[in-house]
């Protein structure tokens, strides 16, 4: 395309904040899109039945996320997320339990409501010292060498009580890292952990708005007011060049040429546009075929009535446990507070109900949600929507950390962005942001010298947890 600064393939968060950054610096960018509707694996749309602004599926936002929340920012819709104050999360177990994060220095901020939990006695919270040793002390070599094993091997090696492991790590393992706890890499969770436990006084976010319209329509009119296009409908299928890459060539035989080319795509995506040479001559491209995804179902109830007004609750890790978190987006969105009750859950790691058809899924999410909600079993169920969703993040099987790649590849003129970079996150919406920035940052210093630091850094410790790890992560 003549004029064309950088192409950016993908129109989800990390390559409309790559995209932006590189237009807000000058460059003319071109996004292409495969789909007609913008936000990867965080995009929304109008629900045929309601009219109702849906998700592929809920998430929590963090304060600490500092791109995305400085992205928002820039597009003025930071005002779109409804902060939670001290709650972290309310859990939905017998008892109920509600985590705080309490004005205390890290890694204190979280224990004041362990120490209440019935379903930890002190035995159980003591056996955690050396892992949270272990996390404190974490360097970015011990994320390596600890990414050859999985979490639960190591929980147990550390002397966590098999109870608390069932209880909190498994847990934490589905709702945070979207894999079981066997399955998990013991390095990709501790550096989570870390965050958690070396930062206080964030909060959870959540979205009154869909989670697209957070970030896609101001982006892309943004862009465009900057001399920037985005193209929808328009499928990459194979990057052009021999040593370097020059361009892009459509599913439709179109040719697209620019200097420079971003892939803002999962990896699976990217390897398919890669020519044969290329994945021959550079063992980084081989390497995409390790990262495998993790499904997931989300699913939207429309019930008859209000059952709680409670914005969002998680269940505790059982064998038979499907659904992990809920919202009700009448309790969140702008304008809903008044309407009956609609649910949104997640099954996480759907794989183990593959064979489950989108009724059975509807039941078990009724049923589950009642748990929490017991009216939710005599409600009516007015509306239901289920969406299968075949990626929520590359697995962080172990092997994977070390497999994560930076922005700049061996072929010239080729960037990448996503939250499955070397971001020092685990895949999420901040990754996402941090990975596109970090694309732009590299673009930008192979254009005309004008290197410029524009993602945030990861947060640092704070508190006594500074004291504990006084080593670098990164």
């Amino acid at each position: 395309m003549a004029g064309t600064d950088a192409i950016v393939i993908g129109a989800g968060l990390a390559g409309l904040a790559c995209a932006l950054a590189l237009s807000d610096r000058g460059l003319r960018v071109t996004v292409l899109e495969a789909s007609d509707t913008p936000g990867g694996r965080a995009r929304s749309w109008t629900d045929a039945t309601t009219g109702d602004r849906v998700d592929i599926g809920p998430h929590i936002l963090l304060s600490e996320y500092r791109n995305l929340r400085a992205m928002l920012e820039r597009l003025g819709t930071h005002e779109q997320i409804a902060w939670q104050g001290r709650r972290f999360l309310l859990l939905a177990d017998q008892p109920q339990l509600e985590i705080r994060v309490d004005p205390l220095p890290a890694p204190l901020h979280l224990l004041p409501s362990l120490l209440k939990a019935p379903q930890a006695p002190m035995h159980d919270l003591v056996s955690n010292a050396r892992v949270l040793w272990r996390t404190l002390r974490l360097t970015a070599d011990d994320v390596q060498a600890l990414d050859a094993i999985d979490a639960e091997t190591l929980v147990r090696r550390l002397g966590v009580t098999p109870h608390f492991i069932d209880w909190f790590w498994r847990t934490g393992a589905m709702t945070l890292m979207n894999v079981p706890l066997g399955e998990c890499s013991a390095g990709a969770l501790l550096q989570l952990f870390r965050f958690l436990i070396g930062v206080s006084g964030y909060e959870v976010g959540l979205a009154k708005v869909g989670l697209g319209d957070l970030f896609a329509p101001a982006a892309i009119r943004a862009i465009e007011a900057n001399g920037g296009k985005v193209r929808f409908g328009a499928p990459v299928a194979g990057l052009i060049g021999d040593a370097s890459a020059t361009g892009v060539r459509l599913r439709d035989g179109a040719e697209l040429h620019a200097p420079r080319c971003i892939a803002a795509v999962p990896p699976d995506a990217l390897r398919a546009m890669l020519p044969p040479h290329w994945t021959g001559r550079h063992g980084l491209f081989d390497s995409f075929a390790r990262f495998k995804p993790s499904p997931y179902i989300s699913s939207y109830l429309w019930f008859d009535r209000k059952l709680t007004r409670e914005p969002f609750w998680s269940k505790v890790w059982t064998p038979r446990t499907l659904h992990y978190d809920f919202y009700d987006l009448s309790n969140i969105r702008s304008g809903w507070r008044d309407r009956a009750s609609v649910i949104a859950c997640n099954l996480i790691h759907s794989d183990r109900a593959a064979g489950l058809s989108d009724d059975q899924i509807v039941q078990a999410a009724v049923r589950e949600a009642a748990e929490f909600v017991p009216g939710a079993a005599d409600a009516h169920v007015t509306h239901a929507s289920v969406h299968r969703i075949p990626m929520a993040i590359p697995s962080p099987h172990p092997g994977t950390e070390r497999l994560r790649p930076g922005p700049i590849t061996p072929v010239e003129g080729l960037f990448l962005a996503g939250d499955w970079l070397d971001t020092g996150l685990p895949s999420s919406m901040e990754s996402a942001v941090r990975g596109g920035w970090l694309a732009a940052e590299a673009v930008l210093s192979t254009a005309g010298g004008r290197a410029e630091a524009i993602a945030r850094p990861v947060p640092t410790l704070q508190g006594l947890a500074a004291l504990i790890g006084h080593r670098s992560l990164r």
